[in-house]
């Protein structure tokens, strides 16, 4: 009896299971990501992650610095004639 997924039974020895229309796309989106982030296209995935956690923390920063500084909106009483 064969063990496994379904894909590692069947697929993974097999050429035609990741066309290469499919490895040109995956090429062309993360050449397109690191485009739209002005990142290198050929940067490893441990350098994207590092990047990625840098932004992320920056947006915290910022996020938790905004939260600051709102104010609560002040509440009024309701009135004896008002539904909630």
């Amino acid at each position: 009896m064969r063990r496994g997924t379904v894909w590692e039974q069947h697929c993974r020895p097999l050429p035609h299971c990741r066309p290469a229309w499919l490895d040109l796309a995956h090429q062309e989106l993360g050449a397109a990501l690191a485009a739209a982030y002005g990142w290198p296209a050929d940067l490893t995935d441990e350098q994207i992650l590092e990047r990625l956690l840098t932004l992320n923390l920056e947006r915290a920063t910022e996020e938790a610095k905004a939260a600051e500084v709102k104010k609560p909106k002040a509440s009024r009483a309701k009135q004896a004639d008002e539904m909630i």
